[in-house]
């Protein structure tokens, strides 16, 4: 689901771009499948800490499709409409959630 999804955000933009890049190159690098093992540090037997490549477009389609609070979230008359779907007086939603805002 997820690849077919950003093949279609990458078409999309090939398209809204003019044409000037081929869609199927928006992609980036080809992911590698592994196993938790190929992941695990092998002294440790931890998973090592990997990075995000957050200049690539499968990064920039995650994001955009993300559902996360915004600052404006956090105001009225947005506050009060999402706390009343969590049962939450908008304070108690501003408290419990509002570390998540990111500015």
């Amino acid at each position: 689901m997820e690849y077919t999804r950003t093949l279609g955000y990458g078409a999309v933009r090939y398209l809204l771009r003019g044409r000037q890049r081929r869609a199927d190159r928006a992609l980036g690098r080809p992911r590698h499948a592994g196993t938790l093992a190929d992941l695990q540090d092998p002294q440790t037997g931890r998973v090592r800490v990997r990075m995000v490549d957050v200049t690539t477009e499968a990064y920039e389609v995650a994001r955009s499709y993300m559902i996360r609070l915004e600052p404006i979230d956090l105001t009225e008359p947005r506050l009060s409409q999402l706390a009343a779907q969590t049962n939450l007086s908008p304070e108690d939603f501003s408290e419990a959630f509002g570390t998540a805002v990111r500015p």
